[in-house]
């Protein structure tokens, strides 16, 4: 192994890719995994790819260039937590170096961060951006894409921009990579052309482990992780030709609006700079501004109060523009906060542009059950990421949620009961472990939603109590390891599993049912949820 390999073979390098469905990030792993071991940095029986469900059809694709393990449903932070977790272990334990994690695309980015930052690995968060369909996923994740943007520690690419686009600087990415910059300043961004993989220096550049508190105020605001260093000449000086090309460091700042003279002191502050900043614009005073090679000028008025501009590295703040300092408001680091379907709940567009986006999801959800196979077994898509998990929180959004949510729902409904179908067809060739998730999450999708919404899904309430909701459910509880580690999740966790288990159905095998109860108090459910559930299933 090459000087490049940190740690242990306990410790794998984890990698995570985010971003939204369809921008292109299974691709891009595969085809990074691949440009990783043709680089020989590392062997390939020493890699391993934790893929969400939907995306297995790649085994086939990667071939033998990495041991490829699902993640059911593509969750990191939800009930299965503990099996990500095992997964992690397990390849640990097998020796492996690096880790390539890609879970589904309405999952947070923060929400990843978090779970990555409670392991002890070095790790790395690599966001994708869909240059193509851009504005059409901002209206369909909303606040969620600026969350996958924020979340990046390791860079971001842009994919999917048209063909004669060959420079970052073309204005037909400036609307996107200024996004970027308003929610990440600091952050390289690499243009990533179809069969192109995340650059090297992007994997092997020294790994920070970022913990609480690590930075000064101004160090967390300011993105000062990204400070240049001589690894970074290293790296840039070996890798430099890796992607063809090399991308930019866009920064993104409001303005202290009681400045005087502002422009001036934007002048002054970028003064001598050129080398390191290629273009940048702006407005204050007034007016718009923009400077390219080192040429400035003031243009037509605006009322707004910002800075973007470009740099050829990473910046620190302090050290390379010390006089931003004093003119720049801090970020507001709250507005990335939330669960990942609160942010796609958040309105994001005009109502019709919703409406359209909602109407064209329904369209394209699958008319049975997905299957995919998986060598000697196959795999149950229970709940895949699209359209039926992206155009059920989508629905939910205030402007929509009356006229179109319910209607929604009843094709969730349609969708999971047919599934059970499919797990009972299929179960003999099921792998357990992804049996048991499968169970579970289908029991209380369906108890939980024909409870909340009696009336829209009345229908559906006659065929559920036929299905063994309480008992499937059962099954699946009995092999959980653990519960959720974060103290919200696991209440509302129980609470779900709870009401799945007392489903009413009076086939219903008591003596299991109760069994599941015992187990979960044994793993430390809440004893008044527990006892409340042992008293609607009496023996």
């Amino acid at each position: 192994m090459e000087e490049h390999s940190h740690g242990h073979p306990h410790q794998p390098r984890l990698f995570a890719a985010v971003g939204p469905f369809g921008a292109g990030k299974t691709t891009l792993t595969i085809n990074t995994i691949r440009s990783l071991v043709a680089s020989g940095k590392v062997q390939k029986e020493r890699i391993a790819y934790i893929i969400n469900d939907e995306g297995m059809e790649v085994d086939g694709n990667l071939g033998l260039e990495a041991e490829v393990r699902p993640m059911v449903n593509g969750c990191f932070t939800c009930t299965d937590e503990a099996d990500m977790r095992r997964t992690i272990d397990e390849l640990a334990e097998s020796n492996m170096e690096w880790i390539f994690i890609e879970g589904f695309g309405i999952t947070a980015g923060s929400e990843i961060k978090i779970f990555l930052e409670s392991l002890t690995n070095e790790f790395k968060v690599f966001c994708v951006v869909d240059v193509l369909h851009f504005e059409q996923n901002l209206v369909s994740y909303g606040d969620l894409v600026a969350n996958q943007i924020h979340s990046a520690t390791g860079g971001i690419g842009l994919t999917k921009f048209p063909c004669d686009v060959t420079s970052i600087d073309d204005p037909r990415l400036e609307s996107v990579v200024d996004y970027v910059a308003q929610h990440n300043t600091g952050q390289r961004v690499y243009m990533i052309p179809r069969g192109g993989s995340i650059p090297l220096e992007a994997l092997l550049q020294d790994e920070t482990r970022p913990t609480h508190g690590e930075h000064d105020h101004h160090e967390h605001v300011h993105n000062e992780r990204c400070g240049h260093s001589h690894h970074d000449h290293a790296h840039h000086e070996h890798h430099h030709h890796d992607q063809g090309v090399h991308g930019v460091v866009p920064y993104y700042f409001q303005l202290r609006t009681n400045g005087k003279d502002m422009y001036k002191d934007i002048l002054t502050a970028l003064a001598g700079k050129e080398h390191l900043i290629t273009r940048a614009k702006g407005a204050c005073d007034g007016k718009l501004f923009n400077m390219v090679q080192g040429t400035w000028e003031q243009t037509e008025d605006d009322p707004r109060s910002f800075l973007t501009f470009y740099a050829s590295r990473p910046l620190s703040l302090a050290q390379d523009i010390p006089v931003l300092l004093s003119i720049i408001v801090p970020s507001d680091e709250s507005r990335y906060v939330g669960e990942s379907y609160q942010l796609i709940r958040r309105e994001s567009g005009t109502r019709e542009e919703v409406v359209a986006a909602v109407e064209r999801l329904l369209v394209e959800m699958p008319h049975e059950p997905i299957i995919l196979p998986a060598g000697h077994y196959v795999r149950l898509v229970t709940h895949p990421e699209h359209p039926l998990q992206e155009v059920k929180e989508l629905s939910r959004r205030p402007s929509v949620i009356h006229e179109w949510f319910p209607k929604v729902l009843a094709q969730c409904m349609r969708y999971w009961i047919d599934s059970v179908g499919a797990l009972r067809l299929y179960e003999p060739r099921i792998m357990p472990r992804e049996l048991a998730t499968n169970k579970r999450e289908l029991a209380v999708s369906i108890a939980w939603w024909v409870d909340r919404f009696p009336t829209e899904l009345d229908e559906f309430r006659l065929e559920a109590e036929t299905l063994n909701i309480s008992d499937m459910c059962a099954e699946g509880v009995l092999p959980l390891t653990a519960l959720n580690s974060d103290l919200e999740r696991r209440h509302w966790q129980q609470r779900e599993l709870f009401l799945a288990l007392v489903f009413p159905d009076p086939r219903k095998d008591r003596a299991l049912v109760r069994r599941a109860i015992e187990h979960l108090k044994f793993l430390g459910a809440e004893p008044g949820l527990c006892a409340d559930a042992m008293h609607h299933v009496p023996l």
